[in-house]
């Protein structure tokens, strides 16, 4: 299990401290400093410190999309596919709580846990709505520094930890989701600003779901290019995206694509 340290409130040498003075086996991640990974004995102290909103679960790989995306303080940002809010909350930790971020989810329930998770984290400056993604919104075109686009998916490279996909995923499946995902993007481009940056992420490892809606968007809206980026590890991909393979990052397997409207 892996759990994102909240540096609104902490820091991961003093979560580490305080998992090893309650006798947890951790350590820090050496893919992502923010993030650790809990080796044993979590179940006595685990609810401690997610109640106390030192911080979240969440799978390290799941963590990159934000830093690629790399929302500063004061912006205006959108979280398109937000629920449950880790990479809502994860922004939010990265903008020092300062700005304004929407997050938007098809339902109420979806909609309560963002609610929840930051009011827990101690976070001010997300304010989360139903919407649904697919259907424009003209009101926001062009309001956002950045967006994020976590879109539904195929789920491949979760299997470690969702093996309901293995028996439920159908190959007919695979070739639906493109066709949402594309939908999705065309609409998160008329949300971004002149200069902005829009971050494409799944976490699946089929190309027609990756690269090939990638491709598809820049082929089709001229105004966005592909942009280079770092992983926090060092690792840089000039190209503007990068597959995160689970042996790699020792977590789920993830895609990754960062924009910029011109």
């Amino acid at each position: 299990t892996s759990i994102r340290v909240n540096t609104l409130r902490t820091d991961t040498q003093s979560v580490l401290k305080l998992l090893s003075e309650k006798g947890v086996e951790a350590q820090q991640s050496d893919f992502y400093s923010p993030a650790i990974i809990l080796k044993h004995g979590a179940d006595q102290f685990f609810a401690e410190i997610l109640n106390k909103g030192y911080a979240s679960v969440q799978s390290v790989s799941s963590m990159i999309p934000p830093v690629v995306l790399s929302p500063e303080p004061g912006e205006r940002v959108l979280d398109m596919c937000a629920a449950p809010g880790s990479k809502t909350t994860e922004m939010a930790e990265l903008m020092n709580n300062e700005g304004h971020i929407d997050a938007w989810d098809l339902y109420d329930h979806r909609v309560q846990l963002i609610k929840e998770s930051a009011h827990k984290l101690g976070i001010k400056i997300i304010h989360a709505e139903v919407q649904d993604s697919t259907v424009p919104n003209d009101s926001c075109n062009e309001e956002y520094d950045k967006v994020l686009l976590d879109a539904p998916c195929s789920g491949l490279g979760v299997l470690g930890h969702k093996l309901e996909i293995r028996w439920n995923r159908k190959e007919a499946d695979i070739k639906e989701f493109p066709i949402l995902q594309k939908k999705l993007i065309s609409t998160a481009a008329h949300y971004v600003k002149h200069g902005g940056v829009l971050v494409y992420s799944t976490c699946t490892l089929n190309k027609q779901e990756n690269e090939s809606v990638v491709k598809w968007f820049i082929d089709n809206f001229t105004d966005f290019e592909l942009e280079g980026f770092q992983l926090p590890n060092g690792k840089e991909y000039e190209n503007g995206m990068a597959t995160l393979w689970p042996d790699e990052c020792h977590s789920d397997g993830f895609f990754i694509a960062k924009m910029k409207r011109r």
